[in-house]
C-alpha cells in the first residue's frame, strides 16, 4: 500500500521552489547501488493499492498560514479549499498522483482509502446528515 502521494506542488513559480533545489539544500542524495536495483526488480508486485488524503506545498519563502490535518502539510495552497480539519480538497491532485504512479509503474491501481476530515454532528436521533460530503461533491 502507498500512503499519501507524490503531489507536492511548488507554491510559486520561483525556481528555488522546485523540489530538486530543496533536496539539494538539505543534502538529500538517492545513492542506489546495482544490488538495490536488482532487489527492487525481484520484489515487484502485480498491483498497487493507494490511500490518498491531501496534497501539500513546498516553498523557500516565509510561510504565514499552514495547512492542517494530522500531518505537517506545509503552507496552504491559495488555489484549494480546506476542510474544518485543514485538509485540502484536491481532486486534481488525486488524478495527478494516479497518473504519476501508473506512468511510473504501469501497474493497476486501486484506491483503498480517500479520506475526508470533517466535523460531523450526531443528531439526537443518532443520525448524521453528511452535509460536508455533499457540498464537496457539488463544488468539486
Amino acid at each position: 500500500m502507498i500512503a499519501g502521494g507524490p503531489s507536492k506542488y511548488p507554491l510559486t513559480c520561483d525556481p528555488k521552489d522546485v523540489i530538486k533545489r530543496i533536496w539539494d539544500a538539505y543534502g538529500v542524495n538517492l545513492d542506489m547501488t546495482e544490488q538495490d536495483i536488482q532487489d527492487l526488480k525481484q520484489g515487484t508486485v502485480d498491483m498497487i493499492t493507494y490511500s490518498y488524503y491531501s496534497t501539500s506545498c513546498a516553498t523557500t519563502h516565509e510561510v504565514t498560514e499552514t495547512a492542517g490535518g494530522n500531518l505537517n502539510m506545509g503552507p496552504k495552497n491559495p488555489y484549494l479549499k480546506y476542510s474544518d480539519w485543514g485538509w485540502s480538497f484536491d481532486p486534481d491532485g488525486l488524478r495527478y498522483s494516479l497518473n504519476e504512479y501508473y506512468g511510473r509503474y504501469g501497474k493497476p491501481l486501486m484506491i483503498v482509502e480517500n479520506g475526508l476530515g470533517a466535523i460531523d454532528k450526531m443528531e439526537e436521533d443518532g443520525s448524521i446528515h453528511g452535509k460536508t460530503g455533499r457540498n464537496l461533491q457539488k463544488n468539486s
